[in-house]
């Protein structure tokens, strides 16, 4: 049996396969906005915790700063470990510096 198409089927054909394309590529870019948008929302619980922790390592005199972003870092890791979350070392010490800087900025003392 010889398969015999008109140029109507094929212009169909051709049309079809590009609706599934585009069909297709809307979903890819739909599943990627939505990854993005759940980690931006673990993240967020993330810092909140970050914070929790920074107001904890600043009650710790005895400590220097690089030890108080240790231990903020470890807890931070360990929250991420178990909440299933990708760990981001980076992302994490810059929202432990935003908050230090912004407790610096807030607790700022005048020289008299």
């Amino acid at each position: 049996m010889i398969l015999a198409f008109s140029a109507l089927d094929v212009k169909e054909w051709l049309g079809l396969a590009a609706s599934f394309l585009t069909l297709v590529v809307l979903m890819l870019k739909f599943m990627s906005i939505a990854f993005k948008n759940v980690k931006m929302a673990r993240w967020a619980k993330v810092g909140e915790q970050i914070q929790g922790y920074v107001k904890i390592a600043e009650d710790y005199i005895n400590f220097e700063g690089k030890d108080k972003k240790l231990w903020v870092l470890t807890q931070a890791q360990q929250y991420c470990l178990d909440h299933k979350i990708k760990f981001d070392e980076d992302l994490a010490s810059q929202i432990i510096e935003s908050y230090v800087d912004l407790s610096r900025q807030v607790n700022k003392r005048e020289d008299k």
